[in-house]
């Protein structure tokens, strides 16, 4: 996925993030210098590197942590809701990058 808007972690960024921790327990976040990639989600950790990221990376990462949390819990309707908007999307979007 390509980063939407300025790559940028500053200051009121972090705080931001910074902030979700605070309200999230369990949620780790590194931040990270001169790597390939604006964000990665890996082993319960969110990467996000400086110079390349946003908040949009932060809320991407978030949302396969999510993922990951609704599959670790084994609620089956939580993960046929998850695989139905992930159809949904995926259709979405041939759809509209059929129309370039």
């Amino acid at each position: 996925v390509t980063p939407q808007g300025k790559p940028t972690i500053d200051a009121s960024i972090k705080g931001i993030v910074e902030d979700f921790i605070k309200r999230n327990p369990g949620l780790k976040v590194v931040f990270e210098k001169d790597k390939a990639y604006a964000g990665k989600f890996v082993k319960d950790v969110i990467y996000l590197t400086e110079g390349k990221a946003n908040l949009q990376t932060f809320f991407h990462e978030n949302g396969h942590r999510l993922e990951a949390f609704i599959r670790d819990i084994g609620d089956k309707e939580l993960i046929d809701l998850w695989e139905r908007g992930e159809k949904m999307y995926s259709k979405r979007s041939k759809e509209s990058w059929s129309k370039c």
